[in-house]
């Protein structure tokens, strides 16, 4: 792959986890890691990325709390180094569930605890019913995905890390 072609995926990989809710670094961080044939260090994904260290250490810290990031230490060095998670599609999956689940979870209890005027008690039973819809779908399509992982990792490149 080119330079050209690695910057253009980079940074639309940021313009598309900015509108999941991710920071714009966040998502250039993910793209230059998906890349990356070995694990990076903050230093060398600061440079790359022409940002500062704090900022990919702050994003990098939110991808491994996620799980989508795994940290990979070396024998002759101190520092951490990142590389992304082996099974990075489900733990995405698991964390726009979660999110999902949050937004279900409010409403729910919006339906127990406010008097709403009937336009707004339809209002929130319609999202009510869409969140149910949607959990239940993404649910099942995790457990699909967990069915076929295992015939995937089959056929999955090695990693040479």
């Amino acid at each position: 792959m080119n330079n050209e072609d690695r910057a253009w995926f980079v940074t639309r990989m940021g313009q598309t986890t900015e509108q999941d809710g991710f920071t714009r670094i966040a998502g250039r961080l993910f793209g230059y890691l998906l890349l990356s044939e070995q694990p990076c260090s903050i230093q060398e994904l600061a440079k790359a990325l022409d940002v500062s260290k704090a900022s990919v250490s702050t994003d990098a810290r939110r991808w491994l709390e996620h799980g989508i990031l795994e940290r990979t230490p070396r024998a002759d060095d101190r520092r951490d180094y990142y590389q992304i998670a082996p099974d990075f599609f489900r733990k995405l999956m698991q964390y726009r569930i979660t999110r999902w689940e949050n937004a279900h979870g409010a409403v729910r209890e919006a339906l127990k605890r406010i008097e709403p005027s009937p336009v707004v008690a339809e209002r929130l039973a319609y999202m009510d019913s869409v969140n149910k819809f949607a959990l239940e779908h993404l649910r099942s399509y995790l457990a699909e995905w967990d069915a076929a992982a295992a015939t995937i990792a089959e056929c999955a490149p090695t990693d040479r890390t």
